[in-house]
């Protein structure tokens, strides 16, 4: 079968999409894997890109159209002498028309500090930052009473606001401490140029002999309010300057707190005073309240946020006792707004701060613009996070504990939050994280985009969202050189009549286009399997009490692959990655199988008892590859497959005779790696309010090594040439070498022939990276009772894939390993043992909803076709 290139306006589809006149016209992509792609694609559609794992799919989105469109952008944004010298990174392609401003969300993500908070990342953070800071008023921790903040502005706009005339006394209020040493007191208001204490209407001189005693006596009188005189003038526009001036005199006196008596209309001797405070103490109760700036509001600012967890909201996996999770200190938390403190909203959900959020609304309607605007931005961005179903995390929640789904979906928010017509949103799986009821939401929040003037390309393997696209292309038809091709380019109507492996596959589902299971892998049972039958041997966890997830109890049977599924939100990750997994390791290095977790461990890891667990002796979470994703690691590293191929390089009689020893082989080695680039084959060139750039180094070229390094060869090729070969080429190579060819034979059946040894870890898709990963565990030795936790293995998959992965399951099961999955793939439930199912987020006083059992029992009440 032929795979030619597609033209729409050969073919006539594009008056097969109503209304769509503009296209994004693409001539000869070669980026990668491509082979010469000419196409055409609609603008202001929703447009699906599947294909297999390697097939092309990043190399046509974000490695052509996204890069292409950036390059056009940088060279309008950059100033000609930024600019210069710069090599502005381009797309292998000879042509494309009707692009326009891009906005990208791949699969990769930056580095995570374990400081940043959902809110943060998400954008939220900087909305609540700005109306807490400008609108609030503060709280005193001390007795829960209404503080005051003001700037000098807010001081001048209540005197001007005076008729003019109007007589004015500047008062700098005493604390009662200070009447304890009349005499000190007396020294600082003469060094202040204050004359004269006032009470009420009363008259004392500072300079007086009786000073000191009539101060003794006002310590008994608390209901007396003294005050030193600075100045007293009428109001006007002359007297400006001077008021100021008395204001500043009677801060500094008073640490922050200064009145502006009037006298009362219907009494000329009673001064009623307005009281304003920049800084200092409580004037009920004399807590010391520290000055509030924009800094007081940045936790991960030095010496500001939380002085007892330094702002990460936790000490050692422990909830601060003094924030309560919420990294600020305690007085900026209790300033508070329309009902609620800073503490309660970053404490709670996207729900929650919604609700306060559209409350605040209706209070403010036809009132206080600029508060209304503020306001208004907030809400538009957490009814996008409601939509795209991550509504349950709450704003102060570590970075670091959420799903890579819903890591995804927050940066999808955030992204479109402001949508302009015209621009190009190019999107990784949106659909990733989501269970099959949920994808539909997502797409909806897409389709809403598209229909406001937005082109959205996005790639993605789910049925749902293939079919809610208005618009498909499939590469392929293999990975790496099998792929590449246009194999179809259609609007989804006549894609869904084409003979392509997508289609077929969509054909095969039926009308629903759920997930269904179409074969199990060969060997498995087709037989229902009961709850006895999985396993002789269980291990249980007790008390499991973290975020959203409440449970008694929950079990897991041994030697087996187990699938938690639910919808987002039940907690899924958090039982397995921030509970049962960290709890375990924790246990593991006691080294001793009858120890049990400490209280304050208990208390870290959310759960009061794990029984069984010296039945493992490792656990390995492969769902963390965040920690992986970087310039520095490859497939070769991250697949053990580098250390080998540098000992063969370093055995070389080249190498022998100039001394050259493995670490001359690495780029992460002083001894090996270019000492420009350190290795990295590129560096970032950071531009004022442009995203970094990234260009290879001009000294290696990208390809890291020292130029001395590289005249050592082994069979023709140097330590470049060998890691640029893919795995199936390395294979043909090294398949003799002991270890090297087992590893690489491991690769290859894992259907990752097509990756090349030297590509980037944070260049590959999630369902690559794990099934890199898998790949090394298969080949170490040692596999029995260990545990495995998997983060979603089959995201990034194609259907026919996933087969694949299922046989690594099976492979591991037979080497004695037990095996946790969170999964939406029903493929993947189908070939499992046993299925927990966790319900939706419960309120704050039941537990989360738990179903076990059998695939065939479980996995259709809760959504899955099987």
């Amino acid at each position: 079968m032929q795979y030619a290139a597609v033209s729409l306006r050969q073919s006539g589809n594009v008056e097969m999409i109503p209304g769509v006149d503009v296209m994004l016209r693409i001539v000869g992509a070669d980026e990668n894997n491509l082979r010469h792609i000419d196409c055409e694609i609609p603008r202001g559609c929703l447009v699906a890109i599947t294909g297999p794992s390697g097939s092309g799919k990043s190399s046509l989105l974000f490695d052509t159209i996204y890069r292409e469109a950036r390059y056009h952008f940088l060279r309008a944004a950059i100033p000609s002498q930024s600019a210069k010298g710069m090599r502005l990174p381009r797309a292998a392609v000879k042509e494309i028309d009707g692009l326009s401003l891009a906005i990208g969300v791949d699969a990769s993500f930056p580095p995570m500090r374990s400081q940043t908070s959902f809110a943060s990342f998400a954008g939220l953070y900087a909305h609540v930052r700005l109306l807490f800071r400008h609108f609030a008023c503060t709280v005193c921790p001390g007795c829960n009473s209404d503080v005051r903040r003001s700037s000098m502005s807010d001081i001048l706009t209540y005197f001007r606001g005076l008729e003019e005339g109007t007589r004015i006394r500047v008062l700098a209020p005493i604390s009662r401490e200070t009447l304890v040493d009349g005499e000190t007191l007396q020294e600082r208001l003469v060094e202040s140029s204050i004359h004269r204490v006032v009470l009420s209407d009363e008259h004392i001189r500072v300079e007086s002999d009786s000073f000191v005693s009539a101060m003794a006596e006002l310590q008994d009188l608390p209901e007396v309010q003294v005050s030193g005189l600075v100045d007293s003038f009428r109001s006007g526009p002359d007297t400006v300057s001077r008021c100021i001036e008395a204001v500043e005199l009677a801060l500094a006196f008073s640490s922050g707190v200064v009145a502006l008596a009037t006298l009362d209309s219907g009494d000329e001797d009673l001064w009623c005073p307005e009281y304003f405070q920049t800084e200092g103490n409580c004037n009920s109760c004399g807590y010391e309240l520290p000055s509030i700036s924009s800094n007081s509001f940045s936790y991960y600012r030095k010496g500001f946020g939380c002085n007892e967890c330094q702002g990460y909201g936790d000490i050692d996996g422990r909830t601060c006792s003094r924030c309560h999770g919420a990294r600020l200190d305690p007085v900026v938390l209790s300033r508070r707004l329309f009902g609620a403190s800073l503490s309660e909203v970053l404490l709670g959900t996207v729900d929650f701060v919604a609700s306060w959020s559209t409350e605040a609304l209706r209070h403010l309607d036809g009132r206080s613009p600029i508060q209304y605007q503020a306001f208004t931005e907030l809400d538009s961005l957490l009814e996008i996070l409601k939509e795209v179903d991550l509504a349950y995390l709450t704003l102060s929640r570590a970075l670091v504990s959420l799903s890579s789904g819903e890591l995804q979906r927050a940066r999808i928010a955030r992204e479109i939050r402001q949508s302009m017509a015209g621009v190009l949103y190019c999107l990784d799986e949106p659909s990733a994280g989501l269970h099959p009821h949920d994808v539909a939401r997502m797409m909806s929040v897409l389709r809403n985009l598209s229909r406001r003037g937005a082109s959205v390309l996005f790639i993605d393997h789910d049925p749902g969202a293939i079919t809610a696209a208005d618009f498909v292309l499939e590469l392929g038809p293999g990975s790496g050189v099998r792929g590449g091709a246009l194999v179809a380019a259609a609007p989804i109507s006549e894609f869904l009549k084409g003979d392509s492996l997508t289609a077929r596959w969509i054909q095969s589902l039926g009308p629903s286009t759920k997930q269904t299971a179409e074969v199990r892998p060969e060997g498995t049972s087709e037989e229902s399997v009961c709850e006895t039958q999985v396993s002789d041997t269980w291990f249980s966890c007790h008390g499991v009490s973290k975020f959203t997830l409440s449970l008694s109890e929950v079990s897991f049977p041994c030697g087996a692959h187990t699938v938690v599924v639910g919808r987002s939100g039940s907690g899924k990750s958090t039982l397995l990655r921030s509970v049962l997994g960290p709890a375990l390791r924790c246990l593991l290095n006691k080294k001793n199988p009858e120890a049990s977790l400490s209280s304050e461990e208990r208390r870290m890891f959310g759960v009061s008892r794990i029984d069984a667990w010296s039945n493992f002796k490792r656990v390995v979470d492969i769902g963390d590859i965040a920690s992986v994703r970087n310039k520095r690691s490859t497939v070769a590293t991250l697949s053990n497959v580098l250390k080998p191929i540098r000992d063969l390089f370093s055995m070389t009689l080249d190498a022998r005779v100039r001394g050259y020893t493995s670490a001359h082989f690495s780029f992460n080695s002083t001894a090996g790696r270019c000492p420009e680039c350190r290795g990295e084959g590129s560096s970032l060139h950071v531009l004022e309010d442009v995203a970094p750039v990234e260009e290879l180094c001009s000294l290696c070229r990208g390809e890291r090594y020292r130029r001395e390094v590289l005249d050592v060869r082994y069979k023709g090729l140097n330590i470049v040439d060998a890691l640029s070969l893919s795995i199936r080429e390395a294979l043909e190579l090294f398949s003799n070498i002991p270890r090297l060819g087992d590893c690489l034979a491991v690769l290859e059946q894992s259907g990752l022939g097509y990756l090349s040894l030297n590509q980037r870890s944070d260049t590959l898709s999630t369902g690559e990276l794990q099934r890199v990963r898998l790949s090394r565990e298969i080949s170490e030795s040692n596999k029995s009772q260990t545990l495995y936790i998997f983060d979603e293995p089959s995201r990034g998959l194609h259907a026919a894939e996933v087969s694949l992965l299922n046989d690594i399951f099976a492979r591991l099961l037979e080497s004695g390993s037990t095996i946790l999955t969170i999964e939406h793939n029903s493929q993947v439930v189908r070939a499992a043992d046993y299925v927990v199912a966790l319900g939706v987020v419960p309120d704050t006083r039941g537990e989360t909803s738990l179903t076990c059992g059998s695939v065939e029992s479980v996995a259709p009440r809760v959504g899955f076709d099987v």
